[in-house]
């Protein structure tokens, strides 16, 4: 069984430590971003409904960890924001959209771009609600005149 079958079978609400531990063993940086890209992977596939939001939410905890390297993190970070369209429920998208910022909001330097892309799909769940005060609060946090823009 490789790691990446260990870790799709250890998807939980005690996700955040059993993949902490199960990716601090691998070795190569490489396999650590397949791990990671299979945990996101099993968690939409296989988390119930319920579950979705407090499973991405430990998964965010795992990859904006200090002991994670930025080689790891930004990849795995875009992967988590590209698939945040196919949450359908508004709710759950919003909850682990706001946690997700609120995660970011440390790092916010490292992951401008990914916290821009966030800021968006956020301001876009809050125009379907018809909160166009919320979106416009929601895309003010973006930074204009970040150098790497």
């Amino acid at each position: 069984m490789s790691i990446q079958d260990e870790l799709a079978g250890n998807i939980s609400l005690s996700l955040n430590t059993d993949l902490h531990a199960a990716i601090s063993s691998i070795q190569s940086q490489a396999q650590k971003l397949s791990a990671f890209q299979s945990v996101l992977e099993q968690i939409y596939t296989s988390s119930p409904a319920v579950q979705l939001a407090d499973n991405l939410t430990a998964f965010i905890d795992a990859i904006l960890s200090e002991a994670v390297s930025l080689v790891i993190t930004r990849p795995a970070l875009v992967d988590f924001v590209a698939r945040l369209d196919s949450i359908q429920d508004i709710e759950t998208k919003k909850q682990v959209l706001t946690c997700s910022l609120d995660k970011l909001h440390p790092r916010m330097v490292s992951f401008e771009e990914q916290a821009a892309a966030i800021r968006e799909k956020l301001a876009d769940v809050y125009e379907q609600e018809g909160d166009h005060k919320a979106a416009a609060r929601a895309l003010q946090g973006i930074t204009l005149d970040s150098g790497q823009r």
